[in-house]
């Protein structure tokens, strides 16, 4: 006897489900405007009604498209609109550059244009959370890989080395969390070649050098850089 009732709510639930959907307000009003190629891989255009327009770089298409709506989600939650520019051509891989109008212009490089965007997007949170503005400056050839430059304006000049560009990148971003951490300042300089490897030297100012040594480039300046700190 009780059937009918339970069949009568479960149709009174279904149709109270169908008659309250997920409005496409609940949504972001954003819908893809267009793709292109860029150097080192694509760019991937977002138009959004309430919350302007939106431009991400990367190697792949979905690189690409990660990286928009990353920076639509950013704008949402903190009301600055950030636009990649096309990358270019640097020595050992690719320079993205972020436009964030007046909250900033920055740039960083990498193997890929996915690892120097990625990395341009965390100067820009980096600045925002600490007031810390960096860019990196155009990267140049080092015994064994690469060496990496970052300007950080009042708070100071930085270089380290890599294997890969990305690796230099990495590092130099590294030194910079060092002076954060400890106070050290401290720079590269110089790369020898050893028996079965490199030696990666850093001078830290009045805290001294520090000299790592490892199969590559990298593992030299991570050592480096750990006996600094």
């Amino acid at each position: 006897m009780r059937r009918p009732n339970i069949l009568i709510a479960a149709v009174a639930l279904v149709l109270g489900l169908v008659a309250s959907p997920v409005t496409a307000q609940a949504l972001p009003a954003c819908s893809i405007s267009g793709t292109q190629a860029v150097p080192g891989g694509y760019a991937v255009h977002l138009d959004c009604q309430s919350g302007g327009y939106f431009r991400g770089v990367g190697t792949t298409l979905n690189d690409a498209n990660s990286a928009v709506y990353a920076l639509q989600q950013y704008a949402a939650n903190t009301g600055v609109v950030c636009r990649a520019d096309d990358p270019v051509a640097a020595t050992g891989g690719y320079e993205a550059r972020l436009d964030c109008r007046s909250s900033g212009y920055y740039r960083a490089v990498g193997t890929s244009v996915t690892s120097a965007a990625t990395q341009a997007f965390d100067f820009r949170t980096l600045a925002a959370t600490t007031g810390i503005v960096c860019s990196s400056t155009a990267p140049t050839t080092a015994t064994g890989g690469y060496l990496a430059y970052l300007d950080c304006a009042k708070s100071g000049f930085y270089r380290a080395v890599g294997t890969y560009l990305t690796d230099a990148e990495t590092e130099v971003v590294a030194l910079l969390t060092l002076t954060r951490q400890t106070g050290k300042v401290c720079r590269h300089s110089s790369t020898d070649t050893v028996t079965g490897g490199y030696q990666v030297t850093l001078d830290c100012a009045k805290a001294g050098f520090f000299r790592g040594v490892g199969s590559t480039l990298t593992d030299a300046s991570r050592q480096a850089r750990a006996l600094a700190g």
